[in-house]
C-alpha cells in the first residue's frame, strides 16, 4: 500500500505541476485531468476511503471522488493517450515502490475494439 500523499507527488512530478495547485480547486484540464488519475491510484493502491481522498484534495465530497474515479475509468479506456500516460505512472509507482510484488498491476493495456 502506498500513502495517499505518494501518489500525488507521483502525479504532479508526471505532469510537472505544483502539489498544492493539483491539490487545489483549480479547474483547467491540465490539472483536472491529472487530478482524476489521483483518484484512481488513491483507490487502487491506497487503503483511504472516499472521503478520506476528498479531505486530501480540498475537502472535496466523497460523491466527486466516486464520480472522478468512474469518469477517469471511462477515459482510460477511449483515450489512448491518456491510458499510455496512466501506464507510464504505474510503471513509476511499480519501479519504485517494489515492495508490493503481489499487488497486481492494473495496466490498461488494450484499446477499443476497432
Amino acid at each position: 500500500m502506498l500513502r495517499l500523499e505518494t501518489c500525488a507527488i507521483i502525479v504532479a512530478r508526471h505532469f510537472d505541476i505544483p502539489l498544492r495547485t493539483l491539490r487545489g480547486s483549480e479547474r483547467r484540464r491540465a490539472v483536472s485531468t491529472p487530478r482524476l488519475l489521483c483518484y484512481v491510484l488513491a483507490r487502487d493502491f491506497t487503503s483511504r476511503s472516499y472521503p478520506e481522498i476528498g479531505a486530501y484534495f480540498g475537502y472535496r465530497d466523497h460523491t466527486t471522488i466516486l464520480d472522478g474515479v468512474r469518469s477517469a475509468r471511462v477515459k482510460l479506456i477511449r483515450d489512448d493517450d491518456l491510458r499510455h500516460t496512466f501506464n507510464a505512472i504505474l510503471l513509476t509507482i511499480h519501479r519504485d515502490f517494489p515492495q508490493n510484488p503481489d499487488h497486481a498491476l492494473p495496466i490498461f493495456i488494450s484499446s477499443r475494439s476497432r
